[in-house]
């Protein structure tokens, strides 16, 4: 059994090691390696030692909410995992984005085949040997070659799901073959992110957070900010597209229009910020800054629209990793089982009325069905016996049940 926090203090105790190799695949500073991988990606696996087996217990919803007919039904929804979960990975951060998701698969109860991107290898073999080391069993976990053929060997090997983080390019390589299969798909294609200022903004914030943004990762990142929405006169060099909008509803109407849909960043105060949301149709939205926040292992990560579709991370991504399945326990009387006495289309009538009418209708109704169920109660009273249990299944009752059934659909 995987032991989460013996991995995390491995990573810890080598954590010299795993910087060195980040930084020097990535070309960064260790400080960089530090904080836009290993971090988040401990954070994350917390974070599923704490709420992982909360967020995927099996939920009953209230009977209060069940349709007075069916109140003899006990509804539990399961959470199954797929079964087999190809992670493709990306290569600007070859650690922390495959390795979340396979981590939440992994946990979700599937097993997991991860492709990693060709030259980016090294990160993710050292995260998978140190799993097998910590108790995850090796058939949980495979390390495929990083060359593309592999993903399409795992797509006709029998992957359930498909986890892609990549280009838009990649995705409409992909994606076209997974839908012949047909393979569930959790895609993030990138963005072509963008940074809206408005008339109240702080302009020297957000030229620094801009600035940052382009810097971190020499600028391969997938959040980096592509454009430049202002309502103000930037009055400096800016290396990004800057365009002025005239008033609201014209930002309103650019915002509707928008293809891409990964993260935009706001910079305004909050009376601004709160009308502008509704109308932002992103994956992601920061407020007064960019990028950083979200690596917050509670928020769930993924685009809209060009950028993909489908969530990593948090509640709403290890939820992903599964399918829900309703299980029905019937623990009362199946009407729908009796031999037809021709009364049931009144019954049923007189049910949606009183249900879902209103007025005298609905009155009117709950009459007949007042009368509908003292009938009943009189043909069971009727019954050799008297009246028995409706719901216990006697032989008498299935014979009842059964008869005249000859066996098809």
């Amino acid at each position: 059994m995987l032991n989460l926090p013996l991995v995390r203090a491995r990573i810890v105790e080598q954590r010299g090691v795993w910087m060195e190799e980040l930084a020097e695949l990535r070309q960064v500073d260790p400080f960089q390696a530090l904080v836009s991988e290993i971090l988040p990606l401990l954070d994350a696996m917390r974070w599923l030692e704490k709420r992982g087996a909360q967020v995927l217990r099996p939920q009953a919803p209230s009977w209060r909410d069940a349709p007075a007919w069916m109140l003899g039904h006990k509804l539990v929804i399961h959470r199954r995992p797929h079964g087999k979960v190809l992670v493709v990975g990306p290569g600007n951060y070859p650690l922390f984005l495959p390795g979340v998701q396979a981590l939440q698969a992994v946990v979700a109860g599937n097993t997991v085949m991860i492709k990693p991107q060709r030259g980016a290898e090294a990160p993710m073999r050292r995260l998978v040997r140190l799993l097998h080391d910590c108790g995850l069993p090796g058939a949980s976990l495979e390390l495929l070659e990083s060359d593309t053929q592999a993903v399409y060997a795992s797509l006709e090997a029998g992957a359930d799901l498909v986890v892609l983080t990549g280009s838009l390019e990649t995705g409409q390589k992909l994606l076209p073959v997974c839908a012949q299969k047909p393979v569930p798909t959790i895609a993030e294609l990138s963005g072509h992110d963008l940074v809206v200022l408005g008339p109240d903004a702080d302009v020297a914030v957000a030229l620094g957070a801009l600035n940052w943004s382009r810097q971190l990762n020499h600028g391969n990142t997938c959040m980096c900010p592509k454009r430049v929405w202002s309502a103000l006169p930037l009055g400096q060099e800016v290396d990004v597209p800057v365009t002025r909008y005239q008033d609201f509803t014209q930002l309103t109407e650019w915002l509707g229009q928008e293809r891409h849909g990964l993260g935009i960043s706001l910079f305004g105060g909050p009376n601004w910020v709160d009308q502008v949301l509704p109308h932002c149709r992103s994956g992601f939205v920061t407020v007064n800054d960019i990028i950083a926040p979200t690596a917050d292992p509670r928020a769930p990560f993924g685009g809209r629209g060009l950028s993909g579709f489908g969530v990593t991370r948090g509640a709403e991504g290890l939820l992903a990793m599964t399918y829900p399945q309703a299980v029905f326990t019937n623990r009362g009387p199946r009407f729908h089982l009796w031999p037809p006495s021709g009364r049931e289309l009144a019954l049923m009538q007189a049910y949606t009325d009183w249900s879902h009418g209103r007025g005298w209708r609905r009155i009117k109704a709950g009459m007949a069905m007042g009368w509908a169920w003292g009938r009943l109660v009189l043909r069971l009273a009727r019954r050799p016996g008297g009246v028995k249990p409706i719901w216990s299944e006697t032989s008498e009752w299935r014979s009842v049940c059964v008869s005249g059934f000859d066996g098809r659909i």
